[in-house]
């Protein structure tokens, strides 16, 4: 969730910025004319193709001459650059003379830091000395940063995530004409666009909406995957966690440290502009900060195509067609005591609608006639990441016909054909990827994945080894292949793909995870227990309450047979949260271990009620009251 929040607004508005308008559009020249009428011309600028992933849009630039994969995020006042990737670009970072919020609830404060490039590439534009604030830590995979709003506000945006673009427009003399120049089935909305502040005075792209008759600020966030109502907007709506057909939806977090429990509710209308929307329901959390009551995020503009008219301080938007809202349930990935879910860490969910899927080349028809193999593969991404995956498919089909070379539109078709659960077809397609481009770690890693769903274990762990082999001692994809190994039990392969990692990636979020993950293996196989135990505690010294966490300090120090210890570890963990069985049983062994057998036997009760097979699988590491 949420981005960045600067004070000192004053000091902010000198910050020297390689954005400012007239920078930035004299590196621009009209790539050509979107729509003309007596008086008004908008001018095209600048398109960039944008890759969906799942519900993230990323666009591709270059910083000094380095290939860097950015967020594009409306929600962010500012851009930013990842600490990792300003070091491995060459930036000097300095100082940066005020104070830092990162997360959307109550987050923790820290001093930021800037960092100048001296080139910064976006599409056709080349900027010079280019200063961004740094994140501290990284975002998964070889995300390098954020396009906040110092560069999105500078001029007019139309957002058509799904067709995987967005430009950058112009409109000249056309102060009184409408902006939506393109063809719609549905008329489009204009609403008026509130030059909005949070509580430390940074800008963003704001109006208004109604739920339930109350009238609502609304952000409009591409960087939020979900759109999320604030937890008083929607008591003031009607609707409170512990109400009637009011469900949990899991946790939500971000780029920060923050993390959010949200739930959905059930309202009786929503509506915006000229649409309207009634009985549905609505994810909503506690969130601070942003002055706002609701963010609409991704999902909204995977289902709209929105005009950011900063030119007449107006949003215009009609809708595309499909689910408005994506109500899937999930947490932000960490380490889990027991072994990792396969499908959980692709992001996929057995609720997942299973679209007819065809196989054979579609017609190209209409506007298609003029798309390119990569323009079809970005509409392809982008309808997946709706669930459209028979559009994606279609789409995808396309791309491979007319470019059968490239690789990655294989690859892609492929995990639309997974996360559909057409593994036969997705087995296929990864196989004819990788006989194209057979060193490719990441179709390796995602048919590893695939193959463990199925059940080839032999297959899986080829694919593993082949990674292993092919990917440097300090690429990210060894945390991967490690989760995996765990995941198939494979706990002794598992521990080296950790040690890889670890040591490259102290700077990393998910150090915690990759700790606790290492440390989890090393008490199960019973050794290395001091080391497991240093492990733990550093992941808890990054993340004090984390059931996972003590859940696994508990089982270490049971098997060092400091059980009074273990036992305050496994009491923290379940009061965080009960359903974890591990917690149960290791504690239910130290209390039996302690003499207090009748209250030790109710704890083993308790964690086979959770998982049945608890003992049986603790057994496996000699693992018994």
């Amino acid at each position: 969730m949420k981005s960045l929040a600067i004070g000192w607004l004053a000091w902010r508005r000198s910050f020297r910025c390689g954005f400012c308008v007239a920078l930035f559009c004299s590196c621009l020249s009209a790539a050509g004319t979107a729509y003309a009428e007596p008086g008004c011309n908008i001018k095209d600028l600048l398109e960039l193709p944008v890759d969906m992933r799942g519900l993230s849009p990323f666009i591709s630039a270059q910083i000094n001459g380095h290939e860097a994969v950015m967020l594009l995020d409306s929600g962010a006042f500012y851009s930013s650059i990842m600490s990792e990737a300003a070091a491995k670009f060459g930036l000097k970072t300095y100082p940066a003379p005020f104070s830092f919020i990162e997360g959307a609830g109550p987050g923790s404060r820290a001093p930021v830091e800037a960092a100048r490039a001296d080139e910064f590439k976006l599409g056709t534009a080349t900027l010079k000395k280019v200063e961004f604030l740094v994140n501290k830590g990284a975002l998964l995979g070889n995300i390098a940063g954020i396009l906040g709003l110092n560069l999105l506000r500078s001029m007019d945006v139309d957002y058509d995530l799904a067709s995987g673009t967005v430009r950058f427009m112009q409109p000249v003399g056309c102060d009184n004409t409408s902006l939506a120049y393109w063809k719609s089935a549905n008329a489009p909305s204009a609403i008026p666009m509130d030059r909005a502040q949070d509580t430390r005075g940074n800008h963003y792209i704001v109006s208004v909406a109604s739920l339930n008759g109350v009238t609502l600020r609304v952000m409009f966030d591409t960087g939020s995957a979900y759109s999320l109502l604030s937890q008083d907007a929607a008591r003031r709506a009607g609707v409170e966690p512990g109400g009637r057909n009011v469900t949990s939806a899991g946790i939500l977090g971000g780029v920060g440290s923050t993390r959010i429990e949200t739930w959905t509710g059930p309202f009786d209308q929503f509506s915006i502009g000229n649409e309207e929307i009634t009985h549905t329901r609505l994810r909503f959390g506690k969130f601070s900060d942003l002055n706002v009551d609701m963010i609409l995020g991704a999902d909204f503009f995977l289902s709209h195509r929105v005009y950011v008219a900063n030119s007449q301080h107006k949003i215009y938007f009609t809708y595309n067609g499909g689910r408005v809202f994506n109500l899937q349930v999930y947490s932000i990935p960490e380490p889990s005591t027991s072994t990792p879910d396969a499908d959980a860490a692709l992001n996929l969910t057995p609720t997942d609608p299973v679209a007819p899927l065809n196989s054979a080349t579609p017609p190209v028809v209409g506007d298609d006639q003029a798309l390119t193999a990569d323009d079809f593969s970005r509409r392809g991404r982008a309808s997946a990441a709706r669930h459209e995956f028979d559009h994606a498919i279609a789409d995808l089909t396309r791309a491979i016909v007319l470019d059968p070379t490239q690789a990655t539109y294989l690859n892609e078709r492929a995990l639309i054909y997974q996360r559909a659960y057409r593994d036969d077809l997705a087995l296929a397609d990864f196989d004819a990827s990788l006989k194209l481009k057979p060193d490719d770690t990441d179709v390796l890693l995602a048919r590893a994945n695939l193959r463990v769903r199925v059940g080839d274990q032999a297959g899986a762990t080829a694919d593993l080894e082949a990674i292993s082999n092919a990917a440097p001692r300090d690429a990210d994809v060894h945390l991967w292949v490690a989760e995996t190994y765990s995941n198939m039990n494979l706990l002794a392969a598992a521990g080296p793909e950790y040690d890889l990692w670890i040591p490259a990636h102290k700077a990393d979020r998910r150090l915690g995870m990759a700790l606790n993950g290492r440390a989890w293996i090393r008490a199960l196989l019973n050794e290395q227990l001091g080391e497991a135990l240093e492990d733990c505690n550093a992941a808890l010294r990054l993340a004090p309450h984390s059931r996972q966490y003590l859940d696994t300090r508990g089982m270490v120090r049971l098997r060092q047979g400091d059980y009074k210890d273990s036992l305050v570890d496994y009491n923290q963990a379940i009061a965080i949260g009960p359903g974890a069985a591990w917690s149960f049983y290791g504690r239910g062994i130290d209390k039996i271990r302690l003499g207090k057998v009748p209250e030790g036997q109710a704890d083993i009760e308790a964690a086979t009620k959770l998982y049945a097979d608890i003992a049986k699988e603790a057994a496996k590491y000699g693992i018994a009251p």
